[in-house]
This record gives C-alpha cells, structure tokens and sequence, in this order.
C-alpha cells in the first residue's frame, strides 16, 4: 500500500503524485497488488476525500 496525504489539494493530485514519482517501484519484486490511497484535508474542518485504486506489479 502507498499513501498520499495533501493539504488543501485536490485528491486526484495524490494519487498523481504517486503514480509520477512511480513510488510503487520500491515494491518491485514482491509481486501481487498495489493499493494506491491519495487522501487530501480541506482547511477549516475534518473534511476530508479519499481516493483508491489498485494496480499490479
């Protein structure tokens, strides 16, 4: 599992970010599924959106 926190971003930006920085690569070898998680938190409450995909490697 790889996770993304941003701060008043959207979540599509997280998960981005993952995928751009292919930080699923340091998992290269074990084989199987991948869960992407992108989380981001609105200012001012405990608003917040998430967003998950699983992809192989």
């Amino acid at each position: 599992m790889v996770v993304e926190l941003k701060w008043d971003r959207p979540v599509d930006a997280a998960i981005g970010q993952i995928k751009a920085r292919n930080y699923p690569a340091g998992l290269n070898g074990l084989g199987g599924e991948c869960v992407l998680v992108g989380i981001t938190y609105h200012d001012g409450g405990d608003v917040h959106e998430c967003s998950i995909e699983r992809i192989w490697i």
